[in-house]
Parts: C-alpha cells; sequence; structure tokens
C-alpha cells in the first residue's frame, strides 16, 4: 500500500509539474503575442507622428528581430517585410514631391518668383503623374504581396488553409484602403488645381511678404483651400496609419 501511494504521490507530482510547464509555455506566447502587437503599434504611431509634416521624411527603427516562434515566427516576418516595403514606398513619394517642390507650391517666395505661374502648373501636372508612378508601385507590392503568402507554409495543411483564408480577408481590406489613399491624394491635388486657378483668374499681389487679393472674397476662398488641404492630408495619414495595423490582422 506504501509504494501505491508514493507511486500516486510522484505521478501527482508530474502531472503538477506538467500543468505548471504548460501553463507557463502559454503565457510566454502570450506575453510574446503582446510585445509583438505593442512594438507594432508604437512603430505605427510613430509613422502617424512623423507623417502629418507632408514634407516629412518617415524614419522608423524597424529590425528583423522577432517575437513569436514557429508558424507564427514566419507570419511575423512577413508582416514586418511588408511593414518595412509601405514606408519605404511612402518615403520615395514624399521625396519625389519635395524634389519638385509641391509642398512648397505656393509659398510666398515661390510666388514672388513665378507671377505668370508657369511653373506652379508645371509642378502641378508632374505631381499627377508622380501619383500614377507611385499607385503603380504600390499596385506591383500588391501582387507580390499575394506571390509571398502564397508561398508560405506552416506546420500543418489546416494552420496553413486558415492563414490563407485569413491573409485572404486582409488583402481585400488592405486593397480597398490602399485606394481610398489615392483617393485622398487626388482630393489634395485637386484642390491644389483650385488655388492655382483662383491666382491664375483673379488680381492679386504680394505686400509685405502676404498674398492680397484686390477682392476680399478670393482670400477668403484662397484660405478656406488651404485649410481643405490640410484637413484632407491629416485624413489621408489616418488612414495610412489604419492600413498599416491592418497587417495585425493577418495572424
Amino acid at each position: 500500500m506504501g509504494k501505491l501511494k508514493d507511486l500516486f504521490f510522484i505521478t501527482s507530482l508530474l502531472v503538477i509539474a506538467i500543468v505548471i510547464g504548460i501553463g507557463i509555455y502559454l503565457y510566454q506566447i502570450r506575453q510574446n503575442f503582446k510585445e509583438f502587437e505593442s512594438n507594432f503599434q508604437q512603430t505605427v504611431e510613430q509613422f502617424d507622428q512623423q507623417a502629418i509634416h507632408p514634407e516629412n521624411l518617415i524614419h522608423l527603427k524597424i529590425n528583423n528581430d522577432t517575437y513569436l516562434k514557429g508558424d507564427y515566427e514566419k507570419i511575423e516576418l512577413f508582416i514586418i517585410h511588408y511593414l518595412k516595403r509601405s514606408v519605404e514606398i511612402v518615403n520615395r513619394y514624399r521625396q519625389q514631391k519635395n524634389n519638385i517642390k509641391v509642398n512648397t507650391l505656393f509659398e510666398i517666395n515661390q510666388l514672388k518668383n513665378d507671377r505668370t505661374l508657369a511653373e506652379a502648373e508645371s509642378i502641378l501636372n508632374q505631381a499627377d503623374l508622380l501619383v500614377i508612378k507611385m499607385y503603380q508601385e504600390k499596385s506591383n507590392m500588391f501582387d507580390q504581396l499575394i506571390i509571398d503568402a502564397n508561398q508560405i507554409e506552416l506546420s500543418t495543411d489546416k494552420k496553413t488553409a486558415q492563414f490563407h483564408q485569413t491573409f485572404d480577408k486582409f488583402f481585400a481590406q488592405y486593397v480597398k484602403s490602399q485606394e481610398q489613399i489615392l483617393a485622398l491624394e487626388k482630393q489634395i491635388l485637386a484642390l491644389k488645381r483650385d488655388m492655382l486657378n483662383l491666382l491664375q483668374t483673379e488680381e492679386w499681389t504680394i505686400e509685405n511678404g502676404q498674398l492680397v487679393f484686390t477682392a476680399p472674397n478670393n482670400f477668403q476662398q484662397y484660405q478656406y483651400l488651404q485649410n481643405e488641404i490640410k484637413k484632407t492630408h491629416l485624413e489621408k495619414v489616418k488612414m495610412q496609419g489604419k492600413t498599416l495595423r491592418l497587417f495585425l490582422t493577418i495572424y
């Protein structure tokens, strides 16, 4: 009887140890997920803050250090890669806009040197082409995104199938969000066209470093367009951040 008690006691200890071990393992997995999500959210918050100013390039610290293990590590690396690529495209587009001076198009010094507004019109024409180029680059990224996702194989067929199902839902939302970003970018350029048209059709001058329209209501319209551009830009930045956060829905 004593031996049976000892065996029972030892077995109970082993069961308790296993349960505790499993509990610690599951706790660590949850902590790893929390750390990954927290780090990702902090990175996107930095993007939100830096992107507020349209001329700023985005500088984020994104490395390939992983928090997750096994199948989830593959997905994490996939997410990190496309987070980097998304920011690279944003920066390329911002740098190209800076190069053609589209963000300083209607600053006083620019207007002083471009009284005929020929350069302003040329800049906006170039900006239209940049939008097309930027979206083509994003379209190429969409294609590669699908190719890379299709190559991900997890430890079981069921997990792989679940991943692809989740990815398909993500991708539909992702493309829709990117199209909304494109629409907002086009809206900003359309508003700048309206500003240019106002300057081309109405009388104005520069006095003491200030833009002055002959008709006061024209200046009110000009200010309204400036404010709409700022508001639309902030809407675009908000949508960009929301779009980046969609990557967290993949796993």
